[in-house]
C-alpha cells in the first residue's frame, strides 16, 4: 500500500520528536532498555488516517534504530490497520499508561537526545 492510497493521512511534526536515549547497546549492537533487556526503537513520527473502502484506520511509524541516526533518516514501518473500536481501545490504553507514567514521577536520565 502506498501513502497515496490512504486518504487524509495525518503526520506528526518531525520537530516534535525529541528522543532521549536511556537505553544500552548490547553486544550485537541492538538498542535495549535498561530494565528488561527488550529491544526498543524510539518513535520519531507517525502517519495515521482512514483506509478508503474499509472501516479501518491505518497507522505507520517512523523510528530510529541506532543512537546515531538522525530524525530525517528514520526508518518506516509498514501500515498497521485497525477497526475503529480497536483504535479507541488503543487510545484508552495509551492514555491510562501516560497518566500512570506522569503520576510516577519517573524521568529519562540526562543524556544524548535526538
Amino acid at each position: 500500500m502506498s501513502e497515496q492510497t490512504v486518504m487524509g493521512l495525518g503526520t506528526s511534526p518531525p520537530q516534535a520528536a525529541v528522543v532521549s536515549w536511556w537505553c544500552l547497546i548490547n553486544q550485537e549492537g541492538k538498542i535495549m532498555s535498561k530494565k528488561d533487556d527488550i529491544p526498543v526503537f524510539p518513535v520519531a513520527g507517525w502517519q495515521a488516517g482512514p483506509l478508503p473502502g474499509y472501516d479501518m484506520l491505518v497507522l505507520k511509524f517512523q523510528f530510529l534504530s541506532t543512537p546515531m541516526q538522525k530524525l530525517d533518516e528514520a526508518q518506516e514501518s509498514q501500515f498497521f490497520a485497525m477497526p475503529p473500536d480497536m483504535v479507541r481501545e488503543l487510545i484508552s490504553d495509551l492514555t491510562r499508561h501516560v497518566e500512570a507514567l506522569e503520576k510516577s514521577g519517573v524521568q529519562s536520565p540526562a543524556g544524548n537526545k535526538h
